[in-house]
């Protein structure tokens, strides 16, 4: 919580400062925005220790991962790869998809566009490199949109016959 509030304030006023440039559908204005990352923190954080003491957290970190193969359904990352594509480069965004695919059956990965908006230049290579060993790529679009074309997700799945 303490990191959270030394960040915040800043974060929405630079949203403040560009308010025109981002979608207001979900949320509704900057300061809903604020609104609403406050009540998930706090939710969140209600549920933390417990959720520690069930496993249900867990501490890990891209590109590997300290679990066994196929022991999820389904493997989320959301704001990181393909965000920070400027940062991350292709063979760390490669190598973690392909450890979400060790762990799940289906990986969704959002969104696809970089913290400029731009269209991520490691998603094709991704797509056609997973395509090639006979994974079903979708890319399909999802309601929460709050950069301008930040409203896709990739699904990944293996293609079972």
């Amino acid at each position: 919580m303490q990191r959270f509030n030394e960040v915040v304030d800043n974060i929405i006023n630079q949203v403040k400062a560009t308010s025109n440039d981002w979608v207001w559908s979900y949320h509704k204005s900057p300061d809903d925005l604020r609104k609403n990352r406050v009540k998930v923190i706090r939710e969140f954080l209600s549920d933390y220790e417990n959720g520690k003491k069930s496993n249900r957290y867990t501490v890990g970190e891209l590109p590997k991962l300290a679990f066994n193969n196929q022991e999820f359904d389904i493997a989320l990352c959301s704001h990181l790869l393909f965000l920070y594509s400027d940062h991350l480069d292709y063979d760390f965004h490669l190598n973690s998809v392909s450890e979400m695919l060790r762990i799940a059956k289906e990986v969704r990965i959002f969104p696809l566009i970089t913290l400029m908006w731009k269209h991520s230049q490691h998603l094709d290579e991704i797509v056609k490199y997973y395509t090639s060993k006979g994974y079903k790529i979708d890319i399909e679009k999802v309601e929460y949109e709050l950069q301008p074309g930040g409203n896709k997700m990739l699904k990944i799945t293996r293609d079972i016959i």
